[in-house]
């Protein structure tokens, strides 16, 4: 039983490190579209209606102005619909919301989208891990510490970033940064 467990776990490991290989490998820079980031917004908040709704939660939006990148709508809709799942995932307050914006900051030349919850917030030192692959603080709930690793692998390959503020007790702010698409 002891060596089935052990070689059934060790073939789980390699499909999940094989999909995240397929996973990095596809849709280069190249092969990105111009697209409305705000989309990518709204039909991540439509797929997680449901679960905000059974939270109670409430969510303000606003959107801004000229946000188009080049990328994989997709992948970027995966990206948000996990940082905001993940706050969900971290509502303790009587009054759970969400506040979502997006923006373009002229001067970087970058679309932002930006999440904030006032979930249970985050200490230094899992801000400082919260990036690694299989690191997770929700393995009681079946996470597998690979989201956020993901996450930042499509920002990286479509030349963007993510940041994370947070403080125990005050919720947790992410900034999805992206370059805006040349305009012509």
């Amino acid at each position: 039983n002891l060596l089935d467990g052990i070689k059934e776990g060790s073939e789980r490991i390699e499909a999940i490190v094989n999909h995240m290989k397929e996973f990095s490998q596809q849709d280069k820079p190249h092969t990105f579209i111009p697209l409305n980031l705000n989309n990518a917004v709204m039909d991540a908040i439509t797929l997680l209606t449901t679960n905000i709704k059974k939270q109670g939660v409430r969510i303000e939006i606003k959107y801004g102005r000229d946000m188009t990148v080049k990328g994989n709508l997709r992948q970027l809709e995966q990206v948000i619909i996990n940082v905001i799942q993940n706050g969900l995932d971290a509502m303790v307050s009587d009054k759970p919301r969400l506040k979502i914006s997006s923006f373009v900051d002229e001067h970087a030349k970058t679309a932002v989208v930006r999440i904030e919850d006032n979930g249970h917030g985050m200490s230094e030192e899992i801000l400082h891990r919260i990036l690694e692959p299989f690191f997770t603080t929700k393995l009681e709930l079946g996470g597998t510490g690979l989201g956020l690793s993901v996450c930042h692998n499509i920002l990286t390959n479509h030349g963007g970033e993510i940041k994370f503020t947070s403080k125990p007790g005050k919720g947790t702010t992410v900034s999805i940064i992206l370059p805006l698409a040349e305009r012509g």
